[in-house]
């Protein structure tokens, strides 16, 4: 496989290496396209900022491949059956499995209504 750089992408050459590069999404995480159909990227402080939401944002064990990404609740899930350890250590697991995070000293959760 060859691989070329990507010219247009400015910004700190070793930090876009650590962040790596993706598709960049949307608020409401749809994949964020112009007008013009151009998709555009996610690198650097964006992507790390997306990935570390895409964790929080999926469920633990929703991927076959990686069941040990992710650790949010999934919608429609009563609060009464959420167990808050069962997500800190799910998310905890996520981010360490990820060599772009530390393992998080300690992560808070509130269930609201």
């Amino acid at each position: 496989i060859e691989t070329k750089p990507i010219s247009f992408i400015e910004g700190d050459a070793n930090l876009i290496k650590f962040s790596k590069i993706d598709f960049l999404l949307d608020d409401n995480m749809d994949l964020a396209i112009t007008s013009d159909g151009f998709l555009n990227l996610a690198y650097g402080k964006t992507n790390l900022i997306q990935a570390a939401k895409l964790k929080v944002l999926t469920v633990a064990g929703s991927l076959l491949f990686d069941p040990q990404y992710g650790g949010g609740a999934d919608v429609g899930d009563s609060v009464a059956d959420i167990d808050l350890n069962v997500l800190i250590s799910n998310l905890s697991k996520s981010f360490a499995n990820d060599p772009r995070y530390e393992n998080p000293s300690s992560i808070d959760l509130t269930l609201t209504a």
